[in-house]
């Protein structure tokens, strides 16, 4: 994907953002339709846990 087809591709996403903010959405859903679709756009590959990993705990510092 060249640099002008990424960009019409999170214009679109920012565009079903702007009308669906209103809408509740929880983790799950948010990272289904927004954040996994935008690291595609950027040409991660969401599948290989390399890449992208699905859950990680943080480490608590007190």
């Amino acid at each position: 994907m060249d640099k002008e087809q990424m960009k019409s591709e999170i214009t679109k996403l920012i565009e079903k953002y702007n009308c669906e903010k209103g809408k509740r959405y929880n983790e799950e859903a948010t990272k289904n339709d927004f954040i996994l679709p935008l690291f595609k756009i950027l040409g991660w590959d969401v599948e290989d846990s390399n890449e992208v990993s699905k859950e990680e705990n943080a480490p608590v510092r007190t």
